[in-house]
């Protein structure tokens, strides 16, 4: 069937007017007309297959990546990147109200520092799923990968082939030295030649070191330095946690922490940082506050942010709490940070009476929640007076956000 792209949906998708009602189909554009396949899904959201453009729109480019058809990484690479600017700003616009400024990534390949595939042994695959299917696409490649951790694929599909049993993922990242790091998860028990195989790949230098865990309760087996790192704007390293969050853009990372740093204004000021972290916000608001409560439920990436602050001499300025934030008491403060998940952080927001900050930094990773909470935030007396959209996942419709609120 054939139908006209009337917009795109949250996620990317396009929304597609058929004569049998509405289709959301990826890689189909604003304005575009198309012939697609309804998919057997039922309800509401119907799904459908993109099958050919009959009319392409201005903004449909060439992607950089044979795999956007099949891969779920990047389905927006086939719009421009103006394009997806306007998606993403748009989706902030609506959620705060103000028209945001635009940080665009510095680089739009190349970028991601971490990345999370999955793997199985027969056939021997190592890739990403494709998207809204459970279905695990082989990628030979990556050109969205920082190059430490493109060029480790091929040697781990070495190992891949050779060695192991069953299925599993594999999370990479880069380490202390600029080299690739990675933990790999699997509930089937491996033989001894994949120990031996990822001990060689350290030892050849293809990773700077690796992780092994069979089952969910058991001890990693590790060789090398199996630990993330990266560097704040004030060239700080701070070591972060495979297993936990961290940004995946470099680049555009420092450009948000420079955004949170002149939203909070912490110089002399007394902050309380909610979902800390291994201490991305933490460590910079450290060298400039009076003092920083920090709280983060995740005990690796309380311990990871205590000992950054320790390294850098910066735990006498700083209490960590290693907690849930929605079950502590907190004092007064002057200025209140919060980088909640995608989930948001609502659960906090009836103690922002209690903290009175001045003002609130709201970081944000999902315009649908930051909505939710600055209803609830502008029922506590805050209004947003600035946000900023930062663009850290180029070719997806994924938008970090920054907004500022002060007190009515």
């Amino acid at each position: 069937m054939t139908g006209k792209v009337r917009d795109l949906a949250h996620d990317g998708d396009g929304i597609v007017a058929t004569e049998e009602g509405i289709l959301f189909v990826p890689g189909a554009l604003p304005g575009e007309v198309v012939r697609v396949r309804p998919d057997r899904s039922r309800g509401k959201n119907r799904r459908g297959r993109l099958l050919e453009i009959l009319e392409a729109s201005g903004d449909r480019v060439e992607a950089a990546c044979p795999m956007v058809d099949t891969c779920g990484g990047c389905p927006q690479m086939v719009l421009s990147l103006e394009g997806q600017r306007a998606l993403k700003t748009r989706r902030v616009e609506e959620a705060t109200g103000l028209v945001p400024e635009w940080i665009g990534s510095p680089d739009s390949l190349g970028y991601r520092r971490r990345a999370r595939l999955a793997w199985q042994a027969k056939p021997p695959t190592l890739g990403y799923r494709r998207s809204h299917r459970r279905t695990l696409v082989d990628v030979g490649d990556c050109p969205v990968l920082v190059p430490a951790l493109a060029k480790t694929l091929e040697h781990f599909r070495t190992v891949l082939r050779s060695s192991f049993l069953g299925g599993g993922e594999l999370r990479l990242a880069v380490g202390r030295q600029g080299g690739a790091v990675g933990w790999i998860g699997t509930e089937d028990t491996q033989g001894p030649a994949v120990y031996g195989a990822l001990g060689a790949l350290v030892e050849s230098g293809a990773f700077e070191g690796l992780a092994l865990r069979v089952g969910d309760g058991a001890a990693p087996a590790t060789w090398g330095d199996p630990v993330e790192w990266t560097v704040s704007p004030d060239g700080d390293a701070l070591m972060g946690t495979l297993s936990g969050f961290s940004q995946s853009n470099d680049g555009s990372n420092r450009l948000l922490v420079e955004r949170v740093m002149a939203y909070a204004q912490p110089a002399g000021a007394t902050v309380l940082e909610l979902y800390s972290g291994f201490g991305n916000l933490t460590v910079p608001l450290a060298r400039r506050a009076t003092h920083v409560r920090a709280v983060e439920a995740d005990p690796q990436a309380s311990s990871a942010c205590g000992e950054n602050l320790r390294r850098l001499d910066l735990a006498d300025r700083v209490t960590v709490v290693c907690g849930d934030a929605a079950a502590q008491t907190h004092g007064s403060v002057d200025v209140l940070v919060l980088d909640p998940p995608r989930t948001g952080a609502a659960d906090v927001i009836p103690q922002v009476g209690a903290v009175r900050p001045s003002r609130i930094v709201y970081v944000s990773c999902d315009p649908g929640t930051l909505r939710r909470d600055l209803a609830g935030l502008g029922a506590q007396g805050y209004r947003p007076e600035e946000t900023t959209a930062v663009d850290m996942f180029p070719h997806t419709a994924h938008v970090e956000s920054v907004t500022l609120l002060v007190r009515n």
